[in-house]
């Protein structure tokens, strides 16, 4: 499953290259998406040489611009969980100008 999956399956701002923090450890570990796997986005975090499997919406909190405020980019929040009012569940700020790759296809 591609990546162009689980941004639609989970509504994720993920692509690839993007930055995330792994909020999973005691300590936060920041990290790179590489790609994607199975329903899984593959992350090398920055102190790590190999990527690794992660849930789009277990533990990461996805760092570019665009996510949204209220629900960190997830699309729903702890006191929303039926979807973030603020992005209507899109993990992204409505106010951010639309992202697309260089065919034209929005990510």
């Amino acid at each position: 499953m591609s990546i162009a999956w689980v941004r639609k399956a989970y509504s994720v701002p993920a692509k690839r290259g993007g930055r995330v923090e792994y909020t999973g450890e005691t300590t936060p570990q920041l990290g790179t998406i590489c790609g994607a796997s199975g329903g899984h986005l593959s992350i090398r975090l920055d102190s790590v040489k190999h990527s690794l499997p992660f849930h789009p919406t277990w533990e990461l909190r996805y760092l570019d611009g665009d996510e949204c405020r209220s629900c960190s980019g997830r699309g729903v929040s702890d006191n929303q969980p039926e979807g973030c009012s603020d992005c209507n569940g899109t993990g992204r700020d409505r106010t951010a100008p639309s992202l697309s790759d260089d065919r034209g296809v929005s990510i």
